[in-house]
């Protein structure tokens, strides 16, 4: 007799009644994140591209965590294949959306932080010690010596505190301090992008394993580019870690908001390193609660504490604070 066929677990399980209301205490949660998301929209003082980004973020996990509440009360036999892959292209990657938002409020601390060059000293030439008749010592004569001070204050550009357009002018004008700028730039662009491989990757995934249930074929496929999107997700967060590492040391690095991304990111890399432990599972049905079929009780646990408390935070924790203020966007 051939042994039961077995495919990858699903990450997550499948929803079961017992589901019901975890899944809508996320949804809940998620739903008062977005309502705090289109209240910072709504202020000019407050909003910036982080957040609508992340609004976007939470409104998907939202109705994702809506319909796990929903289909936690469909019969097993009504379970929907579309919603399958959903979820697995959802959980499997979408969590590294939020990596772009991290990598987003790193940046203007760096570039805030790149030390422009010192402007030159105003220094009085022997040439401003010489006016007047031959012989003259302007230290000696108050009139001259006003006179000397008035000229001087004249000619030095540094005798009024510059404003911020101002200072955004003499940023400009240090081509070393706009190289650095414009090449930190770049990078922070491409690492953004790089996030874009992983969840392109997902939705292959994601396609693939409604198949995998009964095709030997597919499961050779699925297994592997699981783990292939995972580590690119693991990958990309301790990239990230490693620049805020660097950044550390910067002179002006402000290091509070800084602090805050590295926590933000360690709390995100929890997620990866999870799915690490847990996608070697095997089932032979989505609705087994076998152990390893991501069904059982702890196995169920688990995902909510390692995966969706930390996606919940991260996103929450970056709508709650005043990005703009904060990272100085």
């Amino acid at each position: 007799m051939s042994s039961p066929f077995e495919f990858p677990s699903p990450i997550g399980g499948v929803p079961f009644d017992s589901d019901f209301g975890p899944s809508v205490l996320f949804a809940a949660l998620y739903a008062v994140v977005c309502l705090v998301g289109f209240w910072r929209a709504a202020f000019k003082s407050t909003r910036t591209l982080l957040v609508i980004t992340t609004l976007i973020f939470t409104i998907e996990r939202t109705v994702i965590w809506s319909l796990r509440a929903k289909q936690a009360k469909t019969p097993s036999e009504d379970f929907s294949r579309n919603l399958t892959s959903y979820w697995q292209l959802s959980f499997g990657s979408g969590y590294i959306a939020i990596f772009g938002k991290l990598v987003a409020a790193l940046k203007p601390l760096v570039l805030a932080a790149i030390k422009d060059a010192a402007p030159a000293p105003f220094v009085l030439a022997p040439a401003d010690f010489a006016r007047g008749s031959p012989g003259l010592d302007p230290y000696a004569d108050p009139e001259a010596s006003a006179s000397l001070l008035h000229d001087s204050l004249q000619r030095t550009p540094y005798a009024a505190v510059p404003g911020d357009e101002a200072k955004a002018e003499a940023r400009e004008a240090d081509p070393a301090a706009a190289r650095k700028r414009k090449t930190f730039t770049r990078i922070f662009t491409a690492l953004s992008l790089q996030s874009l491989a992983p969840v392109a990757l997902g939705i292959v995934v994601g396609y693939l394993y409604v198949d995998a249930e009964t095709s030997a074929s597919k499961v050779n496929l699925v297994r592997p580019l699981r783990y292939v999107v995972t580590l690119m997700c693991l990958g990309l967060l301790l990239a990230l870690l490693g620049m805020c590492g660097w950044a550390y040391r910067m002179p002006r690095m402000r290091r509070v908001p800084l602090l805050l991304v590295v926590g933000l990111t360690l709390v995100l890399t929890v997620v990866p390193v999870y799915q690490l432990f847990i996608l070697g599972n095997e089932t032979t049905t989505l609705i087994s609660t076998a152990p390893g079929s991501g069904n059982t009780p702890a196995e169920k646990a688990a995902f909510y504490a390692f995966q969706a408390v930390p996606e919940l935070l991260t996103s929450g924790t970056l709508m709650a604070i005043n990005a703009k203020e904060v990272f100085g966007m």
